[in-house]
């Protein structure tokens, strides 16, 4: 938070839940809708891509379809512009 403040000195945030924006409150299918609607090409997708041991736990259920948006604490992806 200190770093980000050297870029965003009007915002005073503490956390990442007090980020004008809600960073880190997109759920997955949203990011995936957004995504969608552009005009980019995904080369690599992967969610909960962590050695934390909370983000480990998580691999195990995000495995069964309905309880992936749950179960999906971040996300990681490459995308590019079509040639």
């Amino acid at each position: 938070m200190f770093e980000r403040l050297r870029y965003r000195p009007d915002e005073r945030a503490t956390s990442f839940s007090e980020i004008k924006g809600g960073l880190n409150k997109m759920t997955l299918r949203r990011f995936k809708a957004i995504m969608a609607s552009t005009e980019l090409e995904c080369l690599y997708f992967a969610t909960n891509r962590s050695d934390h041991p909370a983000v480990r736990l998580f691999r195990l259920p995000e495995r069964i379809p309905p309880l992936r948006e749950l179960f999906a604490s971040n996300v990681y992806s490459v995308w590019r512009r079509p040639a």
